[in-house]
Parts: C-alpha cells; sequence; structure tokens
C-alpha cells in the first residue's frame, strides 16, 4: 500500500460487520459519511479495505454505495482483494458461505452483478481466511492460559474444538455459534470469540497495508487502543472539531451530494498545496498537546488527549478570526487555503505560549519540515556517534531529537541542500526494533527521498583490504534465505535470498565522491547480510563460497534495509566499513577498531553529502 504524503493509511475496520457485532456497533449512512468527511478532509492518507467490507454490509444504502464508489474512482479509497478476478472472488465467496447463505445472499442471487460497481483495485497476495485460520488456532490451543477469565477460557477450548471439525467454512461467528450455542452457560463465550475474530481479520488487514484505524467513532472505543498505530493523528472527533474550528464544518454538516462539486474539487488536490499543509498543521497541534500532556503526568490516554486537545482547539480559535462558514463561496482551493491560513494563525498563538514553544517548533521541525531528503541508518551507538561527530565537523551540524510515534529521531540539518536525519535501530533485521520495521516505519513518518544505512562490517581479505576501510555495496545478498537438501552423500546449500542492487542514484553518488575522497580506501562491490553476527572462519568462508567468492565483506541489517525501502520505491544504498574479520578474533581491540571503521564510513558518507546531489 503506498503511503500518500508520508502518510499512514488507514483501514477503514469500521466496516466490518463482524466487527460491529462483537461491539454492539451499528454502522449507519450518516456515521459513515461523517466519518469518510473526516479523513477526506482532514487527512491526506489512503483509506483501504477488504472489497467483502464494502459488498457485504447490508447497513450501506444506495447513498452510501454511491459515495464509496465516488472514492474509489479518485483513488482515495482502495478496495483489496485476495483473488485476481471479481468473478473468481464470487466462486471463493460462494465456497465459503455456503453454510451461511442466509446471510450473504448477495452471492447466491442474480443480484451479484450490482457488486461489481465497486470493484477491487489491490491485490493482496495472502489468504485472510487461512491467517485467521492460524491465529485463531494458536490462541485456542493454549487453553486455559494462566490468569485468563473463566469466559476467555470456555471462548479458547469451544474455538479450539470448532476449528478442528472445520472444513472449508469462512471464519466468522457464525460458524462458530453452534458450538457456544449447544449449552446455555457457554454464551459469555460468545463476545470473546466475537472480538478475537475480530481482532485477527483486522490486524491482518492492518498488517498487509502497513496501515492505522481512525479512532474516535463511537461504540468502537474497545478497538482503538488495540488496534491504533498512531493515536491520535487519525482521531475522527478531533479532526471534527479541528475542522470546524478552521471554518471548514459547513462541508461536514451538509449531506455530501449538498456540495459534491466541492468535494469532487478537494479529492483532486487532497495532500497537495494548503490542503497538505492544513492536515499537517493539525498534526504539529496534536504533537504539541501530547507532548506537554506526557511531560505533565508521564501517562497519555486516549481520553486525555481528547478532551486536551478539543479544550486547546476551543481557546485557540477565540480571536483567530474562525467562524462556522466564513470561508464558503468561490473555488474549493481558495477555501482550503483560507483555512490553512486560520489554521496557520492558531499554531502561531499555540507556539507563544511558554509551555508550548518548544513542542510546537519540534512539531514544526517533523511535520511542516517534512521533506526528508536523506535518511541515515545505524545500529549501534559508536555508529551514531561517528555520524553525529562527522556531520558537526562536515556542516557544523547540531543534532535535534524528535520523536514521531514510538520512534526517535535525529535532525542534522540541511547540506548541499540535501535535509538529512538518522534513526537507530537494533541490531539485524528482525525483531521489533529490527531496521526492517524502524526503516518501514521512517519511511513512513519522514517520507525521505533515499535511505542510507552506514556502520561497521566484517571483511574478508586482509590481504587486500584493512581495518576502517570502506564498503559500498554494489550488490546485496541476503544470505538467510537457503536451500539446504542432499546431493549424495553431502549437503547441498543453494542461496534463495535476493542478489540486488542498490538505487542508481546514490550508487553513482558514492562513486563520485570517491574521486575525490583523500581518506581510507573504498570498495565497491557483493554485501552479504543476514541476522548471524559471524566470527568464525569456517562459517565465514562458506558464505563466500554460497555468495560466488568475489565478496568484500558483510553486516546484519542491510536486507533489512532494502526489503523496507524496495517496497515503498525509496532509493538506498549500503556504506560500511571494516571493522574485523570475522575470523574468531572479533574480541581483539575490538573497542578501537570498531571506533575506527564507524568513522571512516561516516566521514566518506558525509563526503559523499558534501558532494550534493541528493535533494528532491
Amino acid at each position: 500500500m503506498p503511503f500518500a504524503g508520508g502518510f499512514r493509511p488507514i483501514y477503514l475496520h469500521f466496516l466490518d460487520r463482524e466487527l460491529s457485532q462483537s461491539a454492539n456497533f451499528q454502522i449507519t449512512g450518516a456515521l459513515l459519511e461523517g466519518v469518510l468527511k473526516r479523513l477526506v478532509l482532514g487527512s491526506a492518507a489512503s483509506l483501504y479495505c477488504g472489497i467483502s467490507l464494502l459488498w457485504e454490509n447490508t447497513a450501506l444504502g444506495e447513498g452510501s454505495r454511491i459515495l464509496l464508489s465516488q472514492l474509489v474512482q479518485s483513488g482515495t479509497l482502495q478496495p483489496v482483494s485476495y483473488n485476481a478476478t471479481v468473478d473468481e472472488f464470487i466462486r471463493s465467496r460462494q465456497r465459503l458461505y455456503q453454510h451461511d447463505a442466509a446471510r450473504y445472499p448477495l452471492y447466491f442471487t442474480d443480484g451479484v452483478d450490482r457488486l461489481r460497481l465497486i470493484t477491487p483495485i489491490v491485490y493482496k497476495p495472502d489468504d485472510t481466511t487461512d491467517y485467521l485460520e492460524e491465529y485463531l488456532g494458536a490462541w485456542s490451543a493454549t487453553g486455559g492460559r494462566s490468569g485468563a477469565s473463566s469466559d476467555e477460557t470456555l471462548a479458547r477450548r469451544l474455538t479450539f474444538s470448532a476449528l478442528g471439525t472445520r472444513d472449508v467454512q469462512a471464519l466468522t461467528y457464525s460458524y462458530f455459534s453452534p458450538f457456544v450455542r449447544a449449552k446455555e452457560e457457554n454464551q459469555p463465550a460468545e463476545w470473546a470469540i466475537r472480538r478475537k475474530i475480530s481482532l485477527g481479520y483486522a490486524g491482518h488487514y492492518l498488517q498487509f497495508g502497513d496501515g492505522d484505524i481512525a479512532t474516535g467513532i463511537p461504540g468502537l472505543a474497545f478497538y482503538d487502543a488495540l488496534l491504533s498505530r498512531n493515536f491520535p493523528m487519525g482521531d475522527v472527533a478531533l479532526l471534527g472539531s479541528w475542522l470546524d474550528m478552521v471554518g471548514l464544518g459547513y462541508l461536514l454538516s451538509a449531506p455530501w451530494q449538498t456540495n459534491e462539486d466541492e468535494w469532487d474539487g478537494l479529492l483532486q488536490i487532497r495532500g497537495e498545496g494548503s490542503h497538505g499543509r492544513l492536515v499537517r498543521l493539525f498534526r504539529v497541534l496534536i504533537h504539541a498537546v501530547t507532548s506537554v500532556l506526557a511531560a505533565d503526568s508521564g501517562k497519555v490516554t486516549q481520553f486525555v488527549v481528547r478532551n486536551h486537545a478539543r479544550t486547546m482547539i476551543d481557546q485557540l480559535v477565540v480571536g483567530s478570526g474562525a467562524e462556522h462558514g466564513w470561508n464558503r463561496g468561490g473555488p474549493v482551493a481558495d477555501r482550503i487555503h483560507a483555512a490553512e491560513m486560520t489554521a496557520e494563525a492558531m499554531i502561531a498563538r499555540l507556539g507563544r505560549s511558554h509551555r508550548l514553544a518548544q513542542a510546537v517548533e519540534q512539531g514544526r521541525a517533523l511535520y511542516l519540515n517534512e521533506r526528508t531528503d536523506v535518511l541515515i541508518v545505524t545500529a549501534t551507538l559508536v555508529e551514531s556517534r561517528a555520524v553525529f561527530d562527522a556531520a558537526s565537523a562536515d556542516w557544523n551540524a547540531t543534532p535535534a531529537l524528535h520523536h514521531v510515534g514510538d520512534k526517535s529521531y535525529w535532525d542534522l540539518g540541511q547540506v548541499a541542500g540535501a535535509r538529512v536525519r538518522l534513526v537507530q535501530t537494533e541490531m539485524g533485521s528482525g525483531g521489533p526494533s529490527g531496521s526492517i520495521l524502524t526503516v518501514t516505519d521512517a519511511i513512513a513518518a519522514l517520507n525521505p527521498g533515499a535511505v542510507v544505512m552506514v556502520g561497521i562490517a566484517f571483511g574478508i581479505d586482509p590481504e587486500h583490504q584493512e581495518i576502517g576501510d570502506v564498503l559500498v555495496a554494489r550488490q546485496l545478498l541476503a544470505y538467510d534465505l537457503q536451500r539446504v537438501g542432499t546431493n549424495g552423500n553431502r549437503t547441498s546449500v543453494v542461496p534463495r535470498g535476493d542478489r540486488v542492487s542498490p538505487s542508481p542514484r546514490l550508487l553513482d553518488r558514492c562513486r563520485a565522491a570517491a574521486v575525490t575522497w583523500h581518506g581510507c580506501a573504498v570498495h565497491f562491490g557483493l554485501v552479504v547480510s543476514g541476522d548471524k553476527l559471524v566470527d568464525n572462519r569456517a562459517f565465514r568462508d562458506a558464505l563466500m563460497k554460497l555468495a560466488g567468492g568475489e565478496v568484500e565483506g558483510g553486516e546484519m541489517e542491510g536486507s533489512g534495509l532494502y526489503a523496507a525501502a524496495h517496497r515503498r520505491k525509496i532509493d538506498w544504498i549500503l556504506v560500511k566499513a571494516i571493522c574485523d574479520w570475522a575470523d574468531g578474533a572479533k574480541g581483539f581491540r575490538k573497542a578501537e577498531r570498531q571506533e575506527t571503521a564507524a568513522r571512516n564510513a561516516a566521514q566518506f558518507l558525509c563526503h559523499t553529502l558534501r558532494q550534493g546531489g541528493l535533494t528532491g
């Protein structure tokens, strides 16, 4: 799923009938329209959901379907399907819902053709039903987990029994219902099963799209804390207050069709120009509020944030000139621009508060100066400090720390016109803080033009290389993915990982920089990457043989860098320097050698940045 303007896509979980029933929630046409208008007008994020949610929700009337269709046609809403064609999807639904046809009549009547009015445009390679079977199976197999309530324990046991008899049926609550309702005392377990199904289903789509949910929808508070990843940036209650105060409330209060031409005009400029800045100003406000609340109490709950933010917006609007509907009339672009000016005045007033000034400045740096030309990624403290020292010496950088979501980022200022930031990952590519997820989150937060992994690596040829020599990956081989088989009486190992090339633009910039570089030697070639900390000569030599012999060195985070950057179509390259030979002597003068290698890699990168050509 693409990140529109750096905004994480929003998964429309509230359209899921199963999820709604698990919370005693009922979507209506008016509520749907209200939520969608706030997300369209108050955010630049793409919206997405499974095509089945759009087709199967019987609470959606003709007006709702027309609105959803308009959003699909504009590219704002992206329906997702596991099946390659509509006909294939319909056949799969008929197979899955044969046992529950009464609840899904659209797949079993002649009216199925009307479904083609909204068709999927994004293909999802993994089947949600298969995922749910594994997800629920793992949950139910634990039985009576320590600390679990008796209702949850019963729900796990009933789910386990039901899965044991399943054939091809869809994993909605209807399938589990006969097992639960077999005894009257089983009724309390129903809600535990319903919610677990919904959490699994929504979680699968959030993982697929690397998305978030809209929070603040009345009746769905249970799921806000469990599924939201960037609260309260997509909170519809706060978005509504914000849009009302900047003079756009009339678009929220009137039916979509009343201002249909204006909405059509907005969809054409959404996320760009004044609208792009308007939605980022909202983020500046929320960043300031949450930062101050966290500093004051150390704990920020959704209830506290919503109420404090609303109070602050109410205070800001006094004397700002914003009145309901004051900017009506004229092209929609002009009205959005007027709302932007009102928002700017509100944020300026906020910034004059001694209590909030620093938080506003940080928010502006993160969300208004949103351009990040080069994102530097390190994996250790010695690497980060080496970059700070080199940037300070090269362009007098003063690292400024900012926080977005769960991650911290360092702003290193500008060099040769390029805005540079740094984020530190844990060692290796996997895990919750490894390079894959760190770089993925950083791309979502900062929308960089290029990502560079810089730091330390192992070399393989002390006769032709020296400690501190810089390695620039002309190719990268992820070695962990392998096929281990048998060839006669011998074990046969065949690499299955990608052998990939970095961005031609970044490789060109590094080659050009090497011409005027007067430091250590710079080697361009193949670098192997995997999660193993290699310090064994035999294993190292086996890796070299597996890769084909022409290898300059190896490290641990590059494969994660490539995976995240490639998926988001972001330029990437790896620049590291040799700190050891992975031969069992890694501990020899370890600190000294790592500092030398990190310093050389950082200095070569800064020299490359100084040559320019990395803006935009």
